[in-house]
């Protein structure tokens, strides 16, 4: 994919693209990861609740409600979740 000349106000922008277009594709590849587009302006509770939603999934309901009711607004831009499952091996000990 080229992108295109960069123009004096994009050229941030157009500079920017093709790092994450790497990123996503080394997100998905090697941790079947992704980006998942919400809309925290008109919808902060519906995106809440979608991020929930998936890190409880994904935690096998170990993590029912990691993001606070409250704590999404419209000045939001990302939300970056990093979640991690430990589970002990069956027949040892805790100790």
């Amino acid at each position: 994919m080229r992108a295109a000349p960069p123009r004096e106000d994009a050229s941030l922008v157009t500079a920017f693209t093709g790092r994450v277009f790497g990123v996503l594709a080394a997100l998905a590849r090697d941790y079947g990861a992704g980006l998942e587009l919400v809309d925290f302006v008109d919808d902060a509770e519906g995106a809440r609740q979608r991020i929930n939603a998936g890190v409880g999934a994904a935690a096998r309901g170990g993590i029912p409600d990691l993001v606070a009711k409250g704590a999404l607004d419209d000045e939001k831009r990302m939300v970056l979740v990093n979640e991690a499952s430990v589970s002990r091996m069956p027949g040892t000990s805790s100790r």
